[in-house]
């Protein structure tokens, strides 16, 4: 069974989505999953700078919480000060 997803977005954008969805005979909640699935497709790329530095935030306690990791990054950060 499909979840279901809310979003709040501004009229104008609202007025969007719905000329878009109403353009391909969906709603504007199959809309949205046709763009959500997209998103994904594309590899679920960060939205926003806001994204990408919380991704890169994680991305950096995985490698610091990985002995193995965090051995090969400060090898590579040795190597780059040279």
């Amino acid at each position: 069974m499909p979840a279901q997803i809310n979003a709040r977005v501004s009229p104008a954008l609202a007025v969007e989505i719905e000329q878009y969805a109403r353009g391909l005979g969906l709603s504007k909640s199959a809309y949205g999953a046709l763009v959500y699935q997209w998103w994904m497709e594309q590899g679920c790329p960060p939205v926003c700078e806001e994204d990408r530095e919380a991704r890169e935030s994680a991305e950096v306690l995985k490698i610091v919480k990985d002995p193995k990791r965090r051995e090969g990054l400060l090898k590579q950060l040795s190597y780059a000060r040279r």
